[in-house]
């Protein structure tokens, strides 16, 4: 998996490619947060899990 840089969040990895099964810590910036409130991602298989997107919460509401 290849970590991207993230839109509305920030990790000290983006820029970086990792193998399957590699978790990595993922900062959304204030107002966001990733899906399910996770703060880590893992590389699996097929992608990012959850994917490596700070969504706005006031959208969740």
């Amino acid at each position: 998996c290849y970590l991207y840089q993230v839109e509305n969040g920030y990790s000290s990895q983006s820029g970086r490619h990792f193998l399957e099964g590699d978790s990595v810590q993922l900062e959304c910036n204030r107002g966001y947060r990733l899906l399910n409130g996770h703060t880590t991602i893992t590389c699996t298989e097929h992608d990012w899990s959850p994917p490596p997107r700070c969504l706005d919460m006031l959208a969740w509401t």
